[in-house]
């Protein structure tokens, strides 16, 4: 048997092991008119909607359903108009269901119905998901595929011109990253989500670190008393196979609500390095094939107490990776004498241990909007790293010259401390709110290196330190918007922050101090022109701080040959950013953008000696000036479709002494397109369709080639929708990685990485209780944790 033909049984096979009944009917006003696109829903006993169809202009509604009994419901965008109970045993027809509202009563709910599917806030893009039918049935995935400006690809959210993005729940940014996240999304339906805010700029309330963007999940009113779980797994096959497992359980009793989810996966990728270095007499033709260990472990339990006015929270998240690598390294010589080669061996034994507290209370301080919220966290991790690895030297007759072996250890510690006030404070002149934000980070790194080539490990001094790193933060905010009249609006922030480290070689004796305050201003002006054209400018600055790793100076060994190190003197880069975007009709979004960035920094490789050192160094200024452009066609309310077209170009300078680097200006353009399709009346069997293509890029230093990839996945629900079964292929074509080139001090460097990018994917998720239920999450941690690599 094929693997198509078991495929092909598996999402077939459940069309047939149900019996299927027919409940319709047709739904009219008190006046005997018929009600068009009113939604009709079946809820089965656990609460959960089943199926759900849309009436046509004559009021008609059918549904296709196993047999059971069913509530059900009539809505429209949310509001429940009428509900009854059904014993569907047979074909059911319940004739003319008459809804006594009063005409104003429906008129009503019409209007309000009216509100688009895309909206623009001062300070945010709204994607209203409930007034979406392409988003119903599925999870906040599938919703923020289809959300303007997102990018979901192998299961990585992004957000378009953003080098970074933090996700957030009713306002709470949430602790979890990488895959955690995507796989508490997965547990949100996007039957419960009201809207998603896409917040390109974010307002002065959040941290100014990086070029990064905010997402906020806004949910409907969750249900009391009531529990729901949902366990999900995954097979995944790339190059090696892997497998994942997770349960995620929701309680909510009286004015309690508990959160508790166990994630974990076993297996491995690969990654292959291939980096050519043509020097001046001889070309070097490196390959280093790396084994990836996969495996990690993470839990989180998050509980709140919720009062009339105030809300209590605890979040502890547990988060363990075992990222171990076995590589082999191939270095070909080509000289004018022949061509000799170097052989390399290695294994990296990695593990990564973090714990996250937060603890929160919000208090609501009167009745018309005044209220406080005070944060405050506390992140552990501890990682150790050690890498052996043994290099033999062949001449152009493959006789073995030489052999060297080494071992490096590492290890690093780091402990986060930070707390937060914000307060909401109305007026009749603003909308004002302001707050404060302390933290204090202490890194411990511990480096060594020891040559074992004589079988005893002999300790090299020059390449052995420990490192110490202290980093305290002062932050003050305020900011207000106000709605100058019908048609315009404001917003104006503005951040202070003020930083003081302190770096420690207690080997080399030797102390570096930095001292910098900086003040971020935001501001926005809105003008909806009319119901069609919306048009909104925004600035904003920002800051980006070097990663702890990034700032130790030691070196960390690949092989005898090739090494990276890190830089203790490296200072923050600034940003300054503005966006002009239009939207018409809610269908069409153009962005125009201008971003200036100073005090860049980076990897840069630099030739020793024909050892090739990756340096971490501040050695760029550049700005970029672009275009974005979104159409999202929903004509048919079984495919929604949005398609993006990015283009920009950039300007770079280098600042940097002592390395000669060529800086590269020119176009680039990127174009992707994601498409949802709804493949049966019932809304049980859904596929997609996505393709991302990146054209030439060069950029600061590197000259990069196109690349594309072309995603696609079906999903079935069956029991009721308890059970989603999906199968999902990426980078069909395996071609979503490129060629890029660099010229330092004269020498050319030409890189390929290529990870795993394309592989099947195979998962289950199924959810049961007696109700649906959300939890919400925070964390005032973000830029600091974010800063941990």
């Amino acid at each position: 048997m094929t693997k198509f033909t078991i495929f092909l049984w598996l999402f077939v096979l459940p069309f047939g092991v149900l019996a299927q009944v027919k409940i319709s009917g047709q739904i009219t006003d008190s006046q005997n008119k018929p009600l068009e696109l009113l939604e009709v829903q079946l809820q089965n006993n656990q609460a959960l909607i089943t199926h759900s169809d849309l009436t046509d202009s004559k009021g008609n509604f059918s549904l296709t359903t196993p047999k059971g009994t069913y509530t059900l419901l009539i809505k429209h965008l949310g509001k429940v108009l009428k509900e009854q109970t059904i014993n569907a045993s047979q074909d059911v027809n319940l004739g003319i269901i008459i809804l006594n509202d009063t005409p104003q009563q429906l008129q009503e709910v019409v209007v309000n119905s009216k509100k688009k599917l895309i909206e623009r806030k001062v300070d945010r893009l709204v994607f209203n998901v409930e007034n979406s039918i392409s988003a119903s049935g599925g999870d906040a995935i599938d919703a923020l595929k289809i959300t303007p400006g997102i990018r979901v690809q192998n299961d990585a959210i992004s957000m378009i011109g953003k080098s970074g993005m933090a996700v957030m729940v009713n306002d709470r940014i949430i602790q979890l990253r990488g895959e955690d996240v995507v796989n508490y999304l997965k547990t949100l339906s996007s039957d419960d989500i009201k809207k998603i805010e896409v917040i390109t700029t974010p307002p002065a309330k959040y941290d100014a670190e990086g070029n990064s963007g905010l997402i906020n999940i806004v949910l409907k009113q969750g249900v009391l008393n009531s529990w729901s779980n949902s366990i999900r797994s995954a097979y995944i096959q790339t190059t090696y196979p892997s497998v994942s497992m997770g349960n995620t359980l929701n309680y909510s009793k009286n004015k309690f609500n508990i959160r508790a989810t166990v994630d974990g996966k076993v297996g491995n990728e690969l990654g292959i390095d291939i980096i050519d270095i043509q020097y001046a007499d001889q070309k070097w033709e490196t390959t280093n094939n790396r084994k990836i260990s996969q495996n990690f472990y993470s839990s989180d339990i998050f509980i709140e107490y919720i009062s009339k006015k105030s809300k209590i929270g605890f979040n502890y998240i547990l988060n363990n990776s075992i990222p171990n690598i076995n590589d082999n390294y191939i270095a070909k010589i080509n000289s004018l004498s022949g061509v000799s080669s170097i052989l390399s061996n290695g294994n990296v034994n990695q593990n990564n241990i973090n714990h996250s507290f937060n603890v929160h209370l919000y208090q609501t301080l009167d009745t018309i909007g005044k209220k406080v919220g005070v944060e405050l966290d506390y992140v552990n991790y501890k990682s150790s790293r050690d890498r052996n690895f043994l290099t033999r030297n062949f001449d152009i007759n493959q006789i073995q010259t030489n052999l060297y072996s080494g071992l490096n250890n590492g290890s690093q510690k780091i402990d986060i401390y930070s707390a937060r006030v914000d307060v909401e404070h109305p007026n009749k002149y603003f909308n004002l709110s302001y707050g404060a934000k302390i933290s204090t980070t202490k890194t411990n790194n511990d480096v060594s290196f020891f040559e074992t080539t004589s079988g005893m490990p002999i300790i090299d001094l020059t390449q052995t330190d420990n490192f110490l790193y202290t980093e305290n933060t002062q932050a003050l905010y305020i900011n207000g918007n106000k709605n100058i009249s019908e048609k315009w609006s404001i917003q104006l922030g503005l951040r202070y922050e003020f930083t003081q480290t302190l770096g420690e070689s207690i080997t080399l004796a030797q102390n570096n101090k930095l001292k910098y305050n900086q003040f971020f201003p935001t501001f926005y002006l809105q003008h909806t022109a009319n119901e069609n054209n919306i048009f909104n400018i925004n600035y904003s600055k920002r800051i980006k701080r070097p990663t702890f790793s990034e700032l130790n100076p030691f070196r960390w060994y690949i092989n005898e040959y090739s090494y990276a190190e890190g830089n203790p003197f490296l200072q923050p880069s600034f940003a300054d950013n503005f966006e002009f975007t239009h939207i018409y009709k809610s269908k069409l979004i153009s962005t125009m953008f201008f971003q200036y960035n100073t005090n860049g920094f980076g990897q840069v490789p630099v030739n020793k000696d024909l050892e090739l050192a990756i340096l971490r160094k501040n050695f760029y200024n550049y700005y970029t000036i672009g275009i974005s452009e979104t159409y999202i066609f929903n004509k048919f309310s079984w495919w929604q479709s949005q398609n993006t077209l990015y283009t920009f170009y950039t300007d770079s300078k280098i600042i940097s002494e002592g390395i000669q680097l060529k800086p590269l200006n020119g176009f680039t353009y990127n174009i992707s397109t994601n498409n949802s399709f709804i493949l049966n009346k019932n809304k049980t069997l859904t596929a997609e369709v996505s393709f991302n293509y990146q054209g030439p890029m060069s950029i600061l230093i590197a000259d990069q080639d196109s690349n594309y990839s072309l995603d696609f996945g079906v999903r079935y629900f069956m029991l009721d929708k308890n059970l989603q079964i999906s199968f999902n292929v990426y980078d069909l074509f395996k071609t979503s990685f490129s060629d890029s080139r660099i010229v330092s001090n004269n020498t050319l460097y030409t890189f390929n990485e290529f990870s795993d990018n394309r592989y099947f994917k195979l998962s289950a998720i199924y959810k049961f209780g007696n109700k649906k239920i959300n939890i919400e999450e925070k964390d005032s941690n973000l830029e600091e944790k974010g800063r941990i690599k």
